[in-house]
């Protein structure tokens, strides 16, 4: 088992800042390292709510960019925590990964784009998360 299989990215979207942290499984004690952290201040937000989904995104890839330098690992998946009197879960739909394959990825889930999150849900190799697997 690679290193990059033992990674857990975690990607917290907050109003007042994003944080991207990065640890890794050891399987012999089953413990959790943090080997990466960003945050970046949350533009683009307003009360948990995106209000400018350009300045959101930045915050993102910020944070994410700074917490792979750190790791040393390119993040390609996430689980991601939001919260808010907006926000609505459905079991089932989703797995909770988002995927970073491309420069529209982000932008099309944050807007929403319900046929691209059942495309990723469907497709999903059923691994935990993904850093730097070239």
């Amino acid at each position: 088992m690679g290193k990059e299989q033992n990674l857990i990215i975690g990607l917290d979207i907050g109003t007042t800042k994003i944080c991207a942290i990065v640890g890794e499984l050891n399987p012999q004690t089953e413990e959790v390292e943090i080997i990466g952290v960003g945050t970046y201040p949350s533009y683009g937000l307003k009360r948990g709510v995106v209000v400018n989904i350009e300045n959101t995104i930045q915050s993102v890839k910020n944070a994410v960019e700074e917490a792979e330098h750190m790791a040393g690992c390119e993040i390609r998946a996430v689980f991601v925590g939001i919260a808010g009197g907006h926000i609505k879960g459905v079991s089932g739909i989703e797995d909770g990964r988002l995927e970073f394959d491309d420069d529209h990825t982000l932008e099309r889930l944050m807007r929403g784009d319900s046929a691209e999150r059942q495309s990723r849900a469907e497709t999903d190799d059923g691994g935990r998360s993904r850093c730097g697997m070239q």
